[in-house]
């Protein structure tokens, strides 16, 4: 990080030295001179590291403020705009920007603040998210945290659609859920294929249990179930594919089992997840 030599896959030039600070087991602080958020994720890619979340502090010389909300913003004063921008404040705006209808934006969201590179385990608090699932009336909107504190969760990360393992995983789930209904749980399946995929899957095969797209990863990553080549030997180099896993959250949205399998054809030890759901 701080010697300016880091080069990044399909870069050519070294990025400028960053400062790096570490802030505990699972958080550490990075001072950047240049580049985009997602050049954080590729910083710590290239070091071995995973990161499920960022949170950004300050803006050149500019702290943001520790009360503004996750996912909210607030416009920058002008005094703000001269710090940040120089002459930008002054009159002119970059190319392609209609300086009348420019307005800097000061904002506070998931992919913008301090740094986690550790994967979630039993006693953490669950990661929130939103993703999509196709149902009769179409694509519909599923947050975690609506559904926290109505009944226990547990998630299934499964690789893809239309395969043996998670074909036969999810379809004697589907055949005993009312085991788990009866144990207050809800049960969503997570995977990286499309909701239009999944809900052809779903329909050919008898799956019952809504099925949620994770198509950009990034809620595999959160939970540090992604593989970063899904089966090499056998040529499947893809990155990104949930690895076989299931999570019990409880209804204060803590995680109380995890149980993550590294091969596919691996499946969650089911009985331990139902002791585990009739033990809270």
């Amino acid at each position: 990080f701080g010697s300016g030599e880091m080069v990044l896959e399909s870069e050519t030039k070294p990025l400028l030295a960053a400062g790096f600070e570490a802030m505990g087991e699972k958080e550490a602080k990075v001072i950047l001179h240049e580049g985009r958020y997602h050049q954080v994720r590729r910083m710590f890619a290239a070091l071995g590291n995973h990161v499920t979340g960022l949170r950004r502090i300050s803006i050149g010389g500019l702290e943001l403020p520790e009360d503004l909300p996750e996912g909210e913003w607030r416009i920058v004063t002008e005094e703000e705009k001269a710090m940040l921008f120089g002459n930008f404040a002054g009159g002119y705006a970059p190319d392609g920007i209609d300086r009348q209808n420019y307005r800097a934006r000061v904002g506070r969201h998931i992919n913008t603040t301090s740094i986690k590179i550790m994967s979630i385990k039993t006693g953490d608090q669950a990661v929130d998210f939103t993703l999509v699932t196709k149902t009769a009336e179409g694509p519909q909107l599923v947050k975690l945290s609506d559904h926290i504190g109505k009944s226990n969760i547990v998630l299934l990360f499964v690789p893809m659609a239309f395969t043996g393992t998670c074909t036969t995983e999810l379809c004697d789930i589907s055949t005993g859920i009312k085991d788990y209904e009866a144990l207050d749980a809800k049960i969503f399946a997570i995977s990286g294929d499309n909701p239009f995929a999944q809900e052809i899957w779903a329909q050919k095969e008898g799956i019952t249990v809504p099925l949620l797209s994770d198509y950009e990863h990034e809620v595999a990553k959160a939970y540090g179930v992604a593989y970063e080549q899904f089966l090499p030997e056998a040529n499947l180099i893809m990155g990104g594919v949930a690895k076989r896993s299931a999570f019990l959250i409880d209804k204060a949205g803590v995680v109380r089992f995890v149980d993550v399998k590294e091969h596919p054809k691996d499946m969650p030890d089911f009985e331990a997840l139902k002791q585990a759901i009739a033990d809270l």
